[in-house]
């Protein structure tokens, strides 16, 4: 499997969120994109501050891939 770590700490932030938990829901129940929060692939470091989410793309078609980041772009944006 394929995966990527983005940091969402400053989209949190411009999206009026605090909480990782609520934020990946929010984006899910907006979007209908899943992703995994920080907390699902491992202990954050001592003293991490930043929020990061993990974007699983294996198996996926590029077709729909390209269309669920889409989707979160617009969302992010809006």
């Amino acid at each position: 499997t394929f995966y990527l770590y983005p940091n969402v700490t400053k989209v949190m932030a411009n999206k009026g969120f605090a909480d990782l938990d609520v934020f990946r829901t929010a984006a899910l129940q907006s979007t209908g994109v899943s992703f995994c929060a920080r907390h699902h692939f491992g202990t954050p470091l001592d003293g991490e501050t930043d929020h990061y989410i993990r974007l699983a793309y294996s198996g996926i078609d590029q077709a729909d891939i390209r269309e669920g980041l889409a989707k979160l772009k617009s969302w992010i944006e809006s």
